[in-house]
């Protein structure tokens, strides 16, 4: 579930595309047999893993239409490949509105509604993929057949790391639209995302505090983050760089999160009067 897994090499896909194997693995998408199409989409996700030759051969053989299709399949192990696959062909724009024209939204918006954790994980993943496109970010914001933006809330108290981290960091991604983080808000995401800042790891915290900097995007929302005074504990200790007993130092991106995030909730008094009419 770790995305610290083994991708394939440069030459290994550069040799991959010289044998037509990504044409051959495609056309295995389609087998009878779930542990071939498992297979089939587990290879293809580590040979389109930053090769953009590979991704275009497979946009060539209409690879995303038959991934897609994997999404429905009543297999664990083919849906689980297939999401793995889909993320990894995705990473450009163009390629996550081929997707997102195939109209699976919904379907990668189940999945992370599995009641295993290592399938969520890899939903949340491909969403977060995806949603570097501003039309998704709204669609998966507004998804209300399954409650997508309430559901993935809800994870931030999952008991799997993996799943509580992959969860602030789409919430993050999300409300890099105004009107989403307005939303994330009311879901009572800010509440959720500070009990996580006690019990992760430090990338997991600069994504925390990220995204309840992009929360404070209104007054309203600013000023209840404000009360709470376990963040504000968090970041007045987290903000000094010195080395507390018993803990190690915060990462400096944490510390800058920190502190970036502590001056908008408590600005100085010259710097609140010049807020109050940029908030107008």
């Amino acid at each position: 579930m770790d995305e610290n897994r083994v991708y394939a090499y440069g030459d290994v896909q550069t040799e991959a595309l010289q044998l037509k194997l990504v044409h051959t693995l495609t056309s295995s998408l389609t087998s009878w047999h779930p542990e071939l199409q498992a297979a089939a989409a587990d290879a293809l996700a580590s040979l389109c893993y930053r090769n953009t030759e590979v991704r275009r051969e497979m946009g060539r053989l209409d690879a995303c239409r038959l991934l897609v299709n994997l999404l429905y399949s009543q297999h664990v192990d083919v849906h689980k490949a297939a999401l793995c696959a889909l993320r990894a062909y995705c990473v450009d724009p163009a390629r996550a509105q081929e997707i997102e024209q195939r109209e699976c939204l919904s379907q990668v918006c189940k999945l992370a509604r599995s009641d295993k954790d290592d399938v969520i994980f890899r939903a949340l993943s491909l969403a977060w993929m995806l949603a570097g496109v501003d039309s998704i970010k709204e669609k998966l914001a507004s998804e209300e057949t399954g409650g997508f933006l309430k559901h993935v809330v809800l994870l931030l108290r999952s008991n799997n790391r993996h799943v509580k981290s992959m969860a602030a960091i789409l919430l993050r991604k999300l409300s890099l639209i105004r009107e989403n983080a307005k939303k994330v808000f009311d879901e009572g995401a800010h509440t959720e995302l500070v009990s996580v800042l006690f019990d992760t790891d430090d990338t997991t915290k600069v994504n925390v505090v990220g995204c309840l900097h992009l929360l404070c995007s209104e007054r309203r929302q600013r000023e209840t983050i404000a009360t709470n005074q376990d963040l504000t504990e968090f970041l007045s200790t987290t903000r000094h760089v010195q080395r507390r007993e018993g803990k190690a130092k915060p990462s400096s991106a944490l510390v800058s999160s920190s502190k970036k995030l502590f001056d908008l909730l408590f600005p100085s008094k010259e710097e609140e009067g010049e807020d109050r009419f940029s908030l107008r």
